[in-house]
């Protein structure tokens, strides 16, 4: 079993919008909440984004180590999928979505006087892609369900791929020169068993969830300078 659903994302235009991606970005508000723009078959949907305008004024004397975006633009899709096999007792399901999140124009004030262009910059914290994937079993009282989740690259700012053209023109204005999340791939894990031990009573579950079955080394975020490790391969 196979299905979709279309939605149109709905977006407060007097505080600006939430948007798909990793996390908000400076500015950003949360999204009134997507509404049904219309049903193509049940099971699988696809989100599409709206450019909306953000403005932010500044006064002269507070424009030193400030950024002023004064537009960004958040475009992007979303398609997710359920497929049911055996009677449902095997579920394999997935999502990705695409969006390009930008300043549209803005600046960063190094001094009262001179400042970076930050025009066609990728804003921090949205990577272009995710995707989940996974695969669940259930029988019987057994359950067990595999996933994997992709996180394409971000920037821990908004000076995108060209911060280190910024350093050479503004030397010292920021005290780091990496400012990229790379991608990063991880995987968990989780059984469980439910059994009765007396029929009238609640039934016991017993279960086993790892996370980060890979035991893979990444950072899952980035301010600034700082990059936030995931943690390792643990359990519960």
């Amino acid at each position: 079993r196979a299905g979709a659903v279309a939605r149109l994302s709905a977006l407060d235009r007097r505080t600006g919008c939430g948007l798909l991606g990793h996390q908000g970005g400076e500015g950003a508000r949360d999204a009134e909440g997507p509404a049904d723009f219309g049903e193509l078959v049940d099971g699988v949907r696809v989100v599409l984004g709206v450019a909306c305008p953000q403005r932010h004024e500044h006064q002269p004397r507070e424009r030193r180590h400030h950024p002023q975006l004064d537009r960004s633009v958040h475009l992007g899709a979303e398609l997710s999928a359920i497929l049911k096999f055996w009677n449902d007792h095997i579920e394999l399901f997935g999502n990705a979505t695409v969006s390009r999140n930008t300043i549209e124009e803005g600046k960063y004030f190094v001094d009262a006087e001179n400042s970076v262009d930050l025009s066609g910059n990728r804003i921090s914290g949205f990577p272009d892609l995710l995707a989940n994937i996974g695969i669940a079993y259930n029988h019987s009282g057994f359950y067990l369900r595999l996933t994997g989740m992709y996180v394409g690259e971000f920037f821990s700012d908004n000076y995108d791929n060209k911060l280190m053209s910024y350093l050479s023109q503004y030397p010292g204005f920021v005290d780091y020169s990496d400012n990229l999340n790379e991608p990063y791939f991880v995987s968990d894990v989780y059984i469980s068993y439910e059994y009765s031990i007396i029929n009238f009573m609640t039934p016991w579950k017993v279960y086993l969830q790892v996370n980060n079955i890979f035991d893979n080394l990444y950072s899952a975020n980035a301010i600034g300078k700082e990059f936030f490790p995931a943690a390792e391969r643990n359990w519960l």
